[in-house]
């Protein structure tokens, strides 16, 4: 834990301390490490100026400035209830849904909109695109069953059915190569459904379009994208034909 003295303590009463954890993101960073270190600025500064906002004659305030997901918080406090009990933490990459509860983490506060936005920005492109069938696929992981959560019932509102639900392993395991093959296979056979959402990160979504070119079905499906494999190179870097059709939501 760092501390930061902007001024002296005679002349402002707070000290912050932050802690910094960036592995969501560290392989976008390790290639740009000049947008990591501004990255990291800004957000201490929006930090300080939220604590001068709120009352800057409180007393000393304490920051967990944390990147990372739900998963993380969960290891850092028991069953993951209320964090660390007095302790801020601001984040300005947890989109979990579950983080906007008040009453199970009244000290959280975020930077960035919860996965809500994201699902609600999907189910708008599926309506612009006249898709009145669309498949899911979401990460096994708190991001990818919440974003889950959420579009399953912004579509059941507009009156957009499921064509197909499918699940990547994330947490359970390294699933095989005919694990993929056969979520593109159950794709492949709804013939009215050719749009499909993909909630989910990276690492596996790469391993999924390898399984798309293996099975011929590079042109077959537009896919939309989550931010946690949108954009970033695992996803896409040497297999962008199968991701030409595709539309991502940051």
């Amino acid at each position: 834990m760092t501390e930061i003295s902007p001024y002296s303590r005679a002349s402002c009463p707070i000290n912050i301390y932050y802690h910094l954890i960036d592995k969501a993101r560290a392989d976008y960073y390790k290639e740009f490490p000049r947008k990591r270190s501004k990255l990291i600025l800004k957000h201490i500064l929006v930090i300080f100026l939220l604590l001068l906002v709120s009352n800057p004659y409180r007393g000393a305030a304490r920051i967990a400035f944390n990147s990372q997901r739900l998963n993380t918080i969960k290891k850092v406090t028991p069953k993951g209830r209320n964090m660390i009990q007095g302790v801020s933490h601001i984040s300005f990459f947890s989109t979990s849904t579950v983080l906007s509860s008040r009453d199970r983490y009244p000290y959280f506060l975020r930077t960035i909109p919860s996965d809500v936005n994201q699902a609600q920005a999907m189910v708008e492109l599926v309506r612009l695109f006249n898709w009145t069938y669309v498949s899911v696929i979401y990460e096994e992981s708190s991001y990818g069953m919440q974003g889950f959560n959420e579009l399953e019932k912004l579509l059941k509102h507009f009156g957009i059915c499921i064509a197909a639900t499918e699940k990547l392993l994330k947490d359970s395991g390294v699933p095989s190569e005919e694990f993929y093959d056969r979520i593109v296979l159950s794709l492949k056979s709804k013939y009215h459904a050719r749009g499909v959402i993909i909630f989910g990160s990276d690492q596996e979504v790469g391993e999924l379009m390898k399984a798309v070119r293996r099975q011929n079905a590079t042109v077959m499906f537009t896919w939309i994208g989550s931010d946690g494999w949108g954009g970033r190179g695992l996803a896409y870097e040497g297999k962008e034909p199968e991701v030409t059709r595709l539309v991502c939501v940051y």
